[in-house]
């Protein structure tokens, strides 16, 4: 079967305008997906060549869908049956509706459409919900994220690379120390673009990962994004006798308070000494509660 970069370079039909690294980094990101019968949305049909080879690639897909703001794009002729192009802005009501005209769910997003951080972030709330469990959203371009021209800039809080970070720790929700409102870390973000995030959307958050210029968001059930239970196998421990659900239940009674969880704004480097401080402070106390720890089963032992 070939692979994405071979129906690229064999492509002498509508444009389509990739950078290479994507197309490798696809080839191993999509090729689980590639014989399902999946339905594909993307933002951004530009000259509609990537449509063409999105129907190549995906040779059992059911619904290849594009969408752009352009009204150009309802003239681009294709060469499969399956893709249909909505014309209109990705990010509103009436767009998402005739999208979801076509089908009711995506398996894969790809939102290669203005690059500016107000449309990616807009666009994300929006269309999120519309992929089922097990689906992939997937953001091109990030680079512009960091050009002032795209509404961002490398400490632009903002910016869309800075809304995926901050997504990010979604990923690990369940160990913040502070129980706040789950949607509060993203109150910056509503206020800024002027949108909503519901909770849902957060609790379906599986992975976020990062390679130049893309970012991709996996959707689960919420179960499957918990820790879950831990499994302690074995009965030699050579190296560290103490037990382990002990030590760890200790460290779990730390007060939350000792874990500052949110940093001051400001330069990269003032954030940066802030978490030096307090990496000091948890170094002195988890060195406090092991020695604890070592007493108490120190003394436990002797009374045995």
């Amino acid at each position: 079967m070939k692979s994405l970069l071979d129906l690229y370079e064999e492509n002498e039909g509508n444009v389509s305008d990739k950078w290479l690294s994507y197309l490798t980094y696809y080839d191993k990101l999509l090729t689980p997906y590639r014989n399902q019968p999946i339905r594909i949305l993307e933002f951004g049909v530009q000259n509609g060549g990537s449509l063409d080879i999105w129907a190549e690639f995906f040779p059992n897909a059911t619904h290849i869908v594009g969408c752009d703001i352009d009204p150009k794009c309802a003239n681009i002729e294709f060469t499969s049956p399956l893709i249909k192009v909505v014309i209109g802005d990705a990010k509103s009501d009436e767009t998402l509706e005739e999208v979801t005209k076509n089908s009711d769910y995506f398996d894969i997003i790809i939102d290669d459409g203005s690059h500016t951080s107000s449309d990616i972030i807009r666009t994300f709330a929006k269309v999120f919900p519309v992929i089922p469990e097990g689906g992939l959203y997937i953001c091109e371009d990030l680079h512009c994220s960091y050009f002032q021209a795209f509404e961002g800039g490398l400490e632009d809080p903002s910016s869309s690379q800075s809304f995926f970070r901050r997504l990010s720790d979604y990923v690990n929700h369940e160990h913040w120390t502070k129980h706040h409102d789950l949607k509060e870390p993203l109150r910056h973000f509503e206020r800024a673009w002027d949108t909503c995030f519901t909770t849902e959307i957060l609790h379906q958050i599986h992975s976020v990962s990062f390679t130049n210029s893309i970012c991709h968001i996996e959707k689960k059930k919420p179960v499957e994004n918990l820790l879950q239970k831990r499994i302690v196998r074995g009965n030699q421990a050579v190296v560290d006798d103490e037990p382990a659900d002990l030590k760890r239940a200790d460290y779990m009674k730390m007060p939350a308070s000792d874990y500052p969880d949110s940093a001051p704004h400001g330069s990269l480097e003032e954030r940066a000494h802030h978490y030096e401080t307090v990496t000091l402070e948890l170094k002195k106390r988890i060195a406090e509660l092991e020695s604890t720890t070592r007493q108490d089963v120190e003394q436990n032992a002797l009374r045995i």
